[in-house]
């Protein structure tokens, strides 16, 4: 066979080269900002190089962030105001932290605000947390099918990959560094589980993204250890 040439164009392959990838494209969008809620701001970001938004929680915040949502008569719940308290925050809002209280700087206004600025959304959340509670007394009747095997014995709903999994299939599916680096939430309603799957699974799941009590329910192996604890003090 003939050898085949292509003339190629030497400028267009050199832009093409040096595009930058869409992720870099971003418009940066900078605020301007003055007096201690910036020094704080510039501060911290000195403090951590990689200017993370995640600041230290204490018993107070706890409890006003209990407050905010309406649970403060209620420290069995407490566990959700860990979850909204980590929770990221927008591009738009920072943290601030005076006398051992939390404010939410609004950046395009340079305003503090107490509340927390995704309260509403919070409330709504933890109140279908508490609907589906009684799913945790009824345990294996909630048939979801697996994304992986299609089998109807999900047990794991992943935030990562947004899917469904049984206990076999996700852990094989997050064995390596980064899979155990993605958050699992337990289905209410779903089976008990063996004892091996309840022992591999413990490492997956932290008490940030089920709370103690989901968490201890979901891995017991009968209803011995639903509501009240095992005797052996789990």
């Amino acid at each position: 066979s003939d050898d085949l040439y292509v003339r190629l164009d030497e400028l267009r392959l050199a832009k093409e080269r040096t595009a930058a990838p869409d992720v870099l494209d971003v418009k940066p969008i900078s605020y301007r900002l003055r007096g201690l809620s910036a020094m704080r701001i510039f501060l911290r970001s000195r403090g951590n190089p990689d200017n993370m938004k995640q600041t230290l929680i204490s018993p107070k915040m706890v409890k006003d962030m209990a407050a905010q949502l309406g649970i403060r008569d209620d420290p069995a719940r407490y566990w959700y105001c860990l979850f909204a308290l980590r929770y990221p925050q927008s591009p738009e809002w920072e943290v601030v932290i005076r006398n051992d209280t939390r404010w939410y700087l609004h950046l395009p206004s340079d305003r503090l605000q107490p509340v927390h600025p995704m309260i509403r959304r919070f409330r709504e959340h933890l109140d279908d947390c508490k609907s589906n509670e009684f799913l945790w007394d009824y345990r294996g009747f909630v048939k979801m099918k697996c994304s992986e095997c299609g089998l109807p014995d999900s047990v794991i709903w992943c935030h990562q990959c947004t899917d469904y999994f049984c206990a076999p299939c996700y852990l094989h599916m997050h064995k390596s560094r980064r899979g155990k680096k993605h958050w699992p939430m337990p289905v209410p309603g779903s089976r008990y589980l063996t004892g091996a799957e309840a022992g591999r699974l413990k490492e997956f799941l932290p008490l940030l993204n089920a709370g103690f009590s989901n968490r201890r329910r979901f891995l017991a192996r009968d209803n011995q250890s639903d509501k009240n604890g095992s005797p052996d003090g789990d």
